[in-house]
């Protein structure tokens, strides 16, 4: 063997090379094993879905997706698992995945992901849990919608009630507490394995239950949510440990929110959108006012269009309100009298008097509605402003125009706030005033966009020109006297609640974009010019051709047709252009040799286009544009012109993957009789024309997408360091050479207008060269959120957007940058952010974040060599207060101890709420031990100075721990234990002092 192996050298490193190979390709090979997620895919509408075809779906599944696309992982998806019996054999029956096997399964680590997970104790010592939330939803109490007798605000109804809800819910406990509270002690819980099962038991003929507690994020269907209940977040989880899985979910969710804001809110609109048949849940006592009500009478405006407006010569209302109304008596029973009004004000005037209940169309505006003395529901649409003009003038908002508006509008309120210095007149409709735009009485009138629409289609108005004001705009609500019963405010507002986004825009688009009650001929030629040119020129034809009618006419026509078709045939069989002979009455086509070679195939293809259509060569998207062609052809018509997609194909006639564009023209031929008898396909490829086409459609959309709705756009070129386009003048900012550059327009706009704390973070976000790292590393939407000078020493919030593409002419990267007003929608989001960190009766920090708080503050290293402090305050015999006192007083006793407390530290230190009569204090870089001491001990005695006006008997003493941070306890567990210990020692000798954990004690 030795001596074999001196002879082959070469074999040696042969066989040493492939070694090394083979063991550099193993961890390869089991990386990209790892890479293989296997996701628990239990069925839940809405949440992950299979329909009849395999397909999935669902908002979970493409929220996994979208995480695969910053993760690089694939899925393996499982729906269904084999059956095991007790001694854990297969039985070899499959059965599907239900959530709660799912959860144990993820638990054990055979699947690595399950989805809908509610965090709570319980669940966070079985699974590891990512920073960010898939989202966050209510618990849905819901019955059948034919279910009148269970009512929500007569706990009575429920005794005895059968509830069902899903095996494993986190959320199951909550309806119990919600029974609780409400007095209801006869009930029983049912638990299903999913829900579909779960569906069709309260759908049974005879139901198993009664109501379903569920998530609400599902779709409704056949049932009304009588209480929503418990907002809770819900994450994507793995099994303990598994932190590789949860730190890769946590990178892709924080790209995901950066690059897509929206994705999240759009997934919601897709999968959980409210049904347009989600029922409304009146009290009895709104049924009892509906039934001995029924009739309401609304005041509305009779020349609003396509608003809302009157037909005099129908007797008819009509316009988007009034539909809104149709759907209002739907949903409630309510019929609608309707009284016409020439004028918002004599509207209003209906109203305010009582000659009417409700006014149809009014702004959502406090101000406006406390002026009017009216109350205001929900809003029912949203309208933004359109400017007509007759000049091409960017400056609408010139104070020397005369603006023309509609009296009597209640938007005109809003017009004379913004334009305080202009002119203003008055006429009685939206087309008086674009007649005075004509006749130069006015220079602008301000509409609503969906009138402008409407009335930008007439052709006497081709003349003007109309601009979409998009910081212009108000919601429209009903409006209601403050003197009506209450009962119907509450009963519309529930109504209209319920009315979906979608059900509005159906109504928008069939009032304005299909409206017809404006269309005449003159309207008809204008629209449809081709098709009023082709009924003109078929007529002539006809005429022309029944001159023709002479034999001797119709002879040399027959002879001349045989001479063509001769020389037709000639063609087909000598050209190497790709050109079909197609026989319409056998609809057979017959290949040249120029489309065998192109297309392959058989000489004769019969049955067409059916056998080429199932033959998979067209696109699966063209295949209506390809029969609707060929029915043009077997009817007789000629020139039958149309583009589509087929695949490309190789000599075997084997077909490749990809597609080309084709645009092919049938010329047809007809017999003595004038029946269709031949069609000639001639083929042309236009793939390029297409894609350029299509890619400059894309860039038209993108700009226009980008530009709608921005308070600030440009147009910048990163590789020249310049702005190309904006909407304003910005010569000012050039520099000397009379350029604009990205730079100095960014830093000088900024220092005028970014709020100061913001500006650095503003400054980054341009920085040519990270977005350029950004484009290279596939990221083409960078979004951020900042503060911006309102010019009244306060702030808006901004969203900056920038969306890079590459130019494919110059090869730059081009960056559109727009800045979209955020304000309302954050300043919400933060509101939300604090009432969720906080304690709703003290304002301090809940226990979740106080806790996050200081785990953060211990683990931060430049705190490490500083001495801490933990306090926990507990108020002495807080349940005697509540037993004598009562519980508002306790409530009250809260409140002092936690203002107190608050008064007492400083500014950095953190402050919270356990619940209860227990407070927590963390603070950080205390001088001393003393220090820490005299803090304990003046806050006791500021606690038992406390005082309550309203109740004198009112005694409050505190009970405090304190633990102080060492080498051996820095961690918030430890911190908390000790100061419980300290705390019982305290209680111990006699409550109303302090003491400081000691170890040796």
């Amino acid at each position: 063997m030795r001596g074999l192996i001196k002879k082959n050298k070469s074999l040696m490193v042969i066989l040493i090379s492939l070694c090394i190979a083979m063991s550099a390709f193993v961890p390869i090979m089991a990386q990209e094993k790892q890479s293989v997620i296997r996701v628990a895919f239990f069925q839940m509408d809405g949440f992950n879905e299979t329909d009849e075809n395999g397909k999935t779906s669902g908002y979970g599944y493409e929220y996994l997706r979208e995480l695969a696309k910053y993760t690089g992982w694939n899925y393996e998806f499982v729906s269904e698992i084999k059956v095991k019996d007790f001694m854990g054999n297969p039985t070899g029956e499959i059965k599907p995945l239900t959530y709660s096997t799912a959860m144990e399964m993820v638990e054990n680590g055979e699947l690595d992901i399950v989805g809908m997970v509610q965090k709570t104790d319980e669940t966070e010592k079985k699974f590891e849990f990512p920073q960010l939330e898939l989202f966050t939803q209510h618990g849905a109490f819901s019955v059948l919608d034919s279910n009148t007798t269970i009512n929500i605000d007569d706990p009575r109804t429920m005794d005895g009630i059968r509830v069902g809800v899903i095996k494993g819910f986190a959320g199951n406990m909550d309806i119990l507490e919600y029974f609780k509270e409400q007095g209801v002690k006869k009930y029983s819980i049912v638990t299903f394995d999913s829900q579909e099962e779960l569906c069709d038991a309260i759908k049974a003929d005879t139901a198993l239950i009664d109501a379903m507690y569920t998530a609400s994020l599902r779709k409704i269907d056949d049932e009304k949510i009588i209480l929503r209940w418990k907002p809770k977040p819900y994450y994507f989880v793995t099994g303990k440990g598994n932190k590789e899985i949860i730190d890769k979910i946590d990178y892709a969710q924080e790209l995901i929110a950066v690059n897509t804001p929206y994705f999240k809110e759009n997934l919601n609109l897709k999968y959980y959108s409210m049904s347009a048949n989600n029922a409304v849940v009146f009290t009895q006592d709104e049924l009892k006012y509906i039934k001995e009500h029924p009739m309401v009478t609304v005041a509305v405006n009779s020349s609003w269009m396509p608003i809302e407006y009157f037909d005099f010569e129908k007797n008819e209302y009509k316009g988007v309100i009034a539909d809104i109304l149709n759907k209002v008596e739907e949903r409630t029973g309510f019929r609608f009298k309707y009284e016409v009004a020439n004028s918002y004000d004599d509207a209003i005037d209906m109203v305010r008097s009582g000659k009417a209940q409700v006014l149809s169309g009014m702004v959502n505006d406090y101000y406006i509605a406390d002026k009017l003395n009216l109350d205001t529901t929900l809003p029912y649409v949203e309208i933004n402003a359109s400017a007509i003009t007759k000049k091409d003038t960017a400056n609408l908002y010139d104070e020397n125009n005369v603006v023309a508006l509609t009296y009597g509008q209640v938007t005109n309120e809003i017009f004379r706030k913004k334009m305080p210095n202009n002119t203003f007149v008055y006429y009685n409709s939206a087309e008086e005033c674009l007649d005075a735009l004509k006749s130069g009485k006015a220079d602008v009138t301000f509409v609503a966009t969906y009138s402008a629409e409407f009335f930008m289609r007439m052709p006497k108005y081709n003349s003007l020109r109309s601009f979409w004001m998009s910081d212009l705009g108000w919601h429209m609500c009903f409006g209601l006297n403050k003197q009506e019963d209450k009962q119907l405010y509450n009963i519309i507002n529930k109504t209209v609640a319920v009315i979906t986004k979608q059900e509005v825009n159906e109504i928008v688009v069939k009032n304005v974009l299909n409206a017809t009650d404006y269309e005449n001929w003159t309207n008809l030629v204008y629209h449809h010019p081709f098709l009023t040119s082709f009924i003109c020129v078929f007529v002539a034809l006809v005429i022309v051709f029944a001159i023709m009618g002479l034999s001797h006419v119709e002879m040399e026509a027959k002879k001349q047709r045989l001479q063509d078709e001769e020389r037709f045939r000639i063609a087909i069989s000598k050209t190497n252009i790709c050109v079909w002979d197609l026989d319409i009455e056998n609809k057979q086509i017959i290949n040249t040799a120029s489309s065998l070679k192109v297309y392959g195939g058989s000489k004769i293809l019969v049955n067409v286009p059916e056998s080429i259509i199932n033959s998979g060569v067209y696109h699966p998207d063209d295949i209506d544009i390809i029969r609707n062609a060929y029915n043009r052809v077997y009817a007789g018509k000629n020139d039958v012109k149309f583009t589509y997609r087929i695949r490309n194909v190789v000599p075997e006639n084997e077909y490749l993957g990809e597609y080309r564009w084709e645009k092919t023209i049938y010329t047809t031929m007809y017999d003595d009789n004038g029946k269709p008898c031949r069609a000639v396909g001639v083929a042309e490829n236009v793939t390029k024309r297409m894609m350029d086409l299509e890619k400059k459609k894309r860039a038209e959309q993108f700009r226009a997408a980008t530009v709608e709705g921005a308070m600030v756009f440009f147009e910048m070129d990163l590789d020249e360091d310049e702005v190309l386009t904006t909407d304003r003048n910005l010569d000012e900012y050039k520099d000397e050479e009379g350029k604009l550059t990205i730079t100095n327009v960014v830093k000088k706009i900024g220092q005028k207008a970014v709020f100061a704390e913001d500006y650095p973070k503003v400054i980054k976000f341009f920085d040519v060269s990270m977005l350029r790292k950004n484009y290279d590393d596939g990221i083409t939407e960078n979004y951020a959120e900042f503060r911006v000078d309102n010019k009244s020493g306060g702030y808006i919030w901004c969203a900056f957007v920038i969306n890079l593409v590459k130019d494919e002419d110059t090869g730059h990267i081009i960056g559109y940058f727009r800045a979209k007003d955020v304000d309302e929608r954050k300043k919400y989001e933060l509101s939300l952010k604090n009432k969720a960190e906080q304690d709703m009766l003290t304002g301090m920090y809940n226990r979740d974040t106080f806790e996050q708080m200081t785990r953060k503050a211990l683990s931060d290293r430049r705190n490490a060599e500083f001495v801490s402090a933990f306090m926990i305050i507990d108020i002495d015999d807080f349940k005697s207060i509540n037993d004598t006192l009562g519980h508002d007083c306790g409530d009250e006793a809260i409140k002092l101890v936690a203002k107190t407390i608050r008064a007492a530290f400083r500014a950095n230190d953190i402050l919270g709420r356990l619940g209860g009569d227990e407070f927590v204090v963390f603070m950080n870089h205390v001088a001393t031990k003393e220090d820490v001491k005299r803090k304990a001990e003046r806050v006791c005695d500021d606690i038992r100075q406390i005082k309550y006006e309203k109740n004198e008997d009112l005694k409050i003493t505190s009970s405090i721990g304190v633990a102080i941070t060492t080498e051996e306890v820095r961690t918030f567990i430890k911190l908390y234990k000790k100061a419980d210990e300290a705390l019982y020692v305290a209680k111990k000798n006699g409550k109303n002092r302090f003491y400081v954990y000691n170890k040796e004690n």
